[in-house]
This record gives structure tokens, sequence and C-alpha cells, in this order.
């Protein structure tokens, strides 16, 4: 007799917090984005680079999401989906983009504050 393949056996798992490292890591290019709007263009009272901040620190904990997600991987990669996976390179690309992207933004500040003297 033939029984049906247990669901709970063979089934396969997301990476533990994938799509929080790859909201993470889309979320620090956009607050990089921010930032330099806010510091270049008269968009407030008051020029402030806390978007930049939060930027960066949204891409940190999307790297370091990244590296513990794909030790786990590598531990059984054959008990997590790919696409997990996946997430988790995508998070990991748009962390490093936006902490680039922050960098560059710190460097066009004090550049313009240099020149400005």
């Amino acid at each position: 007799m033939h029984q049906p393949p247990d669901p709970y056996i063979d089934s396969k798992y997301d990476l533990p917090n994938a799509s929080l490292a790859l909201a993470l890591g889309v979320i620090s290019p956009a607050l990089a984005i921010i930032s330099l709007g806010t510091m270049v263009l008269p968009l407030f009272a008051f020029r402030t680079n806390l978007p930049g901040l939060a930027g960066v620190v949204c891409g940190g904990i999307a790297l370091y999401m990244h590296a513990s997600g794909k030790a786990l991987y590598e531990q059984e990669p054959g008990r997590y989906t790919d696409t997990s996976m996946q997430r988790l390179r995508l998070g990991r690309v748009f962390g490093l983009v936006g902490i680039i992207l922050h960098f560059l933004t710190f460097a066009w500040i004090i550049l313009m504050l240099a020149l400005a003297d």
C-alpha cells in the first residue's frame, strides 16, 4: 500500500529573518537618497542627517542578518528554501549599496562644507 508523503518531514523552511533582511536592505538606499535631499536641498528649516544614520544602521543590520542566515544555510542547505537565500543575498546587496551611498553622501557634505569657506 502506498502512503502519501508526510509534508512535515520533507518540507523546507524559509531562513529566519530573510524577508526582514531584504526589507532593511531596501530601506537603506532609500534613506541615503532622503539624507542627500535633506542636506543639499533646502527642504527643512534645519538640516539633519538622522535619515543617514538610520540608513547606515539598517544596512548594517541587513549585512548581519545575511551573515547569520548564510551560516544557517551552510549548516543544512537541504532544510531551507533557495528563495529565502536569494532574499538574504538581495538584502545584502541593497544593504551594501545603501552604506556606500551614505558614505558618498557624507563625503559630498564634507566637500561642500570645505568649499563653502
